[in-house]
Order: C-alpha cells, then sequence, then structure tokens
C-alpha cells in the first residue's frame, strides 16, 4: 500500500471520528503490469557477448511476459538486432548472446519485455568489444586405460595464446543420458599439448560421456577465452572377464582383418588377446593369431593372410589373463574376389558369447 493511500485512509478516520462526512478514497493505480531493467554484459570478448536483463516487476493479471533483448552499434540505433529470451511467467534474470559483433567496437542494448499486449524498455546499457581474439583450441581425445571402474581422459591443446596467462584444461563427464551426474576434473595449462586425467570409481558396464574444455586470459586484452572439445563417449568393463567376436574387416581374396572386443577385466591388470580361426568344418587344423596384451577394455584386431579364396572360415576372439581363458562367439567370412575388386560375403556368427575355462 502506497504512502498517498495510508494517508488517505488516516484521514478519513480522523474525520468519521470527528462527526464530518468523507468521501470514499479512490485507489491508487496498480502501475505498469510489468517493468524490465538492462543489466551490463557480461562475457564479453572480441566477437561476441551476454546481454543481460532482469524482469523486476510482474502484476497478476500477467500470466507470462516475452523477454529480449535488443542491441546496435552505437550512434546507429536504427541499425539494431533483436535477439530473444525466452517466456517468464514471474521476475527474474534472463540473457541473450550476440555474435558476429566488431573487434574493438561499442554497442548499446536494451532488454525489452512484452506482455497483454503492452511492451516495456529497460535504459540503455554499452559495452565495448576486445581489441583481437585469443588463440585457443582443444580437442577431446578417445579415452585410454578404460577398465572396468576406471579410465584416463585424454585433452590435445593443439592452440594456445602466445599472450595467454591462467591457463586452464578441464574434462567435464557423466553418465549417458544423466548429465545430473557430471564430474569435473581441472589441470593447469602449461602449454600446448596433451592432457590426460585418471578417474576413478566409474559404474561398471556403464557408458560415459566426455568433454575436454580449455579456458585463459590474455596479458593485452581484457576477457577470459574459453573452448569446448566435441563430445566423445567411453563404455567401462562389464566387471566379468569376457571377449566378444566381431565382424571380419577389409576381406580379400587371401587376407582379412579379425576383430574383437575385451568387454571386461574383473580386477586383471591386463589380458592377452588373440584369435582362432580354421576352415569351417576343420577346426582340428585351428590356426592362431596373436593381437598383444591389453590393461583396457576395448577392441583389438589382427590381420591372418595366405587365406584359401572362397572358403569359409570360422573365427573366435580369445582373452587370457590370471590363469584363465575366455573365447567369443565364433563368426564366419569367406574370402572372395570379383571383376571390380575384393568382396566381403555374409558374415554369419553362432554362439551366445564369452566362455571361460581355466587354464592350469
Amino acid at each position: 500500500m502506497t504512502a498517498d493511500r495510508l494517508l488517505a485512509l488516516a484521514m478519513a478516520a480522523l474525520m468519521v471520528t470527528a462527526g464530518l462526512a468523507v468521501a470514499t478514497p479512490v485507489a491508487a493505480a496498480d502501475g505498469d503490469a510489468i517493468t524490465v531493467q538492462t543489466a551490463d554484459a557480461t562475457d564479453v570478448t572480441a566477437s561476441d557477448a551476454t546481454l543481460q536483463g532482469n524482469l523486476t516487476h510482474v502484476t497478476d493479471t500477467v500470466t507470462s511476459a516475452d523477454v529480449a533483448v535488443t542491441y546496435w552499434e552505437a550512434g546507429d540505433p536504427a541499425n539494431n538486432t533483436t535477439v530473444d529470451a525466452g517466456e517468464l511467467t514471474a521476475t527474474g534474470e534472463f540473457s541473450a548472446h550476440a555474435t558476429g559483433l566488431d573487434n574493438g567496437t561499442t554497442y548499446a542494448y536494451r532488454a525489452t519485455a512484452e506482455a497483454n499486449g503492452t511492451a516495456v524498455e529497460g535504459s540503455v546499457v554499452e559495452f565495448t568489444t576486445a581489441d583481437r581474439e585469443i588463440a585457443l583450441d582443444v580437442a577431446t581425445e578417445p579415452p585410454t586405460n578404460v577398465t572396468d571402474t576406471a579410465a584416463t581422459l585424454v585433452a590435445n591443446l593443439t592452440e594456445l595464446d602466445d599472450a595467454a596467462t591462467d591457463a586452464s584444461v578441464s574434462f567435464q563427464y557423466w553418465v549417458e543420458g544423466d548429465r545430473s551426474s557430471k564430474e569435473k576434473v581441472e589441470l593447469d595449462a602449461n602449454g600446448t599439448g596433451t592432457y590426460t586425467a585418471a578417474v576413478e570409481n566409474l559404474t561398471a558396464g556403464e557408458t560415459y560421456v566426455v568433454r575436454a574444455h580449455a579456458e585463459t586470459g590474455a596479458s593485452d586484452v581484457n576477457y577470459t577465452a574459453d573452448d569446448r572439445g566435441a563430445e566423445l563417449t567411453f563404455t567401462t568393463g562389464t566387471g566379468e572377464f569376457g571377449v566378444t567376436t566381431g565382424d571380419a574387416s577389409d576381406v580379400t581374396n587371401s587376407s582379412a582383418t579379425l576383430n574383437g572386443d575385451l568387454t571386461g577385466l574383473n580386477g586383471s591388470a591386463d589380458a592377452s588377446v588373440g584369435f582362432e580361426y580354421y576352415p569351417e568344418g576343420d577346426a582340428a587344423n585351428a590356426s592362431s593369431v596373436d593381437a598383444g596384451e591389453r590393461s583396457s577394455v576395448g577392441a583389438f584386431s589382427a590381420e591372418v593372410t595366405g587365406l584359401d579364396n572362397g572358403t569359409t572360415y570360422v573365427y573366435t576372439a580369445t582373452a587370457s589373463a590370471d590363469n584363465a581363458t575366455v573365447v567369443g562367439e565364433n563368426v564366419t567370412f569367406t574370402p572372395g574376389a570379383s571383376d571390380d575388386g575384393p568382396t566381403y560375403e555374409a558374415t554369419s556368427r553362432s554362439g551366445s558369447g564369452s566362455s571361460m575355462s581355466s587354464v592350469v
């Protein structure tokens, strides 16, 4: 209730007490249904900025207000650009991102709001873009050393400004489909190159998303630059020692690449992986090929040569660790060549996955 309203009521009460006639006081006007303020711009770089506004008042008659920000080069308001900032159902702050700005240029802007056919504007605020862009580029690399519950996250800082100060590289990772589970690991950056961070206590058999992020300032410009790498996924081991057989690839009339996937280590530090293969129906004459040692779950492969053209082969992936061996399902392929070059006849598979046997 306004001071004028309180004064009117008090005077009326005195007049009634004195026995004087008095007219009913007139209610004070509600004022504007909405009001908006313009706040200072943030995250100003050489080419973009975040423009801020605040919806400061909403009456009961307003169910929602459309908010936006309009900006222009200082001194030229006729050539303006409006960026939608969404819809608010209550008072609160809002922002809009202005991009494609000219470096070293002063811009003016104001916040706006519209509700029930009434439009209001905030005051005009100015900001000046930085004189130049800060050079910064980071890439997310595939994680390494992925086990049942741990992984090493990898980033490559490929560009860092010569005048950079307080540079940092960080990783964000989360369970795929659940960004609320996001975790962050921060590292100091001393120059371009590879940065790694070991993370533990992951959930076995879970797919995670990881993204690298870099941030730095520069001694000659007054803003902080940041860059984000692509989002990559990786899957932890199942918690059980296991291997699967993949489809053969790069099949010619006499060679092929055999593919497998180590799906879990069950606490083992590493596993020896490889393949066994033989002409279909002749398992007694099986050959084996080594695919090396793996200390993390993931794909592995090996090339086999000297195959007979037109003969169907059966192969399976194998893994051995801590006196135990697991094998994947059987997969078949048939080398063959046509006039157009190598062809890969249909692969078929049998079996239901890994089986384990003890090795004494």
